[in-house]
């Protein structure tokens, strides 16, 4: 039991045993001030999330090439994201002297209806120079980052879509990668409308 939950537990006892006590404002405030320092506010457990469907989107992007521009995928309803896994794979056969690409080698931009963009960084750039972009690495929107990700796309036909383009990219004539075949999972379950077990509600709030 947290201390956050014990206080409150404690603070219910007292008013129940002596309402008066409840009213105290040393209790009051030792209550306040456990739950402004809580810290587990933000965390989540790991679970893995139950979904009944997997959706795929795929996109080639050549090592000769700087990105795939921008992969739209529709839902057919309100859905809410439980989880997405990036996989990368090498078009065979590879070239002499072309590296196999990782996940950790291709950035993502990730929009909702090519309105609000989920990605954002900030740093230094092979692509464009320093400053501010909107991808970030491919493997830090998958499941196996210690994070829950969810997307509550509580809309008709809720669109996604999906920008891949190389980290570092080639120097022509100087080709870094082989050519790869980028795949991201998405793992969702259909919204019905009622609150979910990750907090999603009919407003998608």
């Amino acid at each position: 039991m947290n201390d956050t939950r014990e206080a409150i537990l404690s603070f219910i006892a007292t008013a129940r045993r002596d309402p008066m006590l409840a009213t105290q404002t040393n209790r009051l405030d030792a209550l306040e001030n456990c739950v402004l320092n809580d810290p587990s506010d933000g965390f989540t457990a790991l679970t893995a999330p139950t979904t009944d469907r997997t959706w795929e989107i795929r996109a080639q992007l050549p090592g000769a090439g700087t990105d795939t521009g921008r992969i739209k995928f529709e839902f057919p309803w309100a859905v809410d994201v439980a989880g997405m896994n990036p996989v990368v794979t090498p078009v065979r056969p590879i070239g002499a002297g072309l590296a196999i690409p990782t996940t950790d080698d291709i950035d993502v931009l990730l929009d909702i209806d090519k309105v609000k963009q989920l990605t954002s960084a900030d740093g230094i750039s092979t692509v464009g120079g320093n400053g501010g972009n909107t991808f970030v690495t491919l493997s830090h929107i998958g499941v196996f980052l210690p994070r829950i990700l969810r997307l509550a796309l509580h809309w008709d036909v809720p669109k996604v879509g999906f920008t891949f383009r190389w980290k570092q990219p080639p120097a022509l004539p100087t080709i870094f990668f082989a050519d790869a075949i980028v795949c991201v999972g998405m793992f969702a379950y259909k919204f019905d409308g009622t609150p979910s077990a990750m907090g999603g509600t009919p407003n998608g709030g």
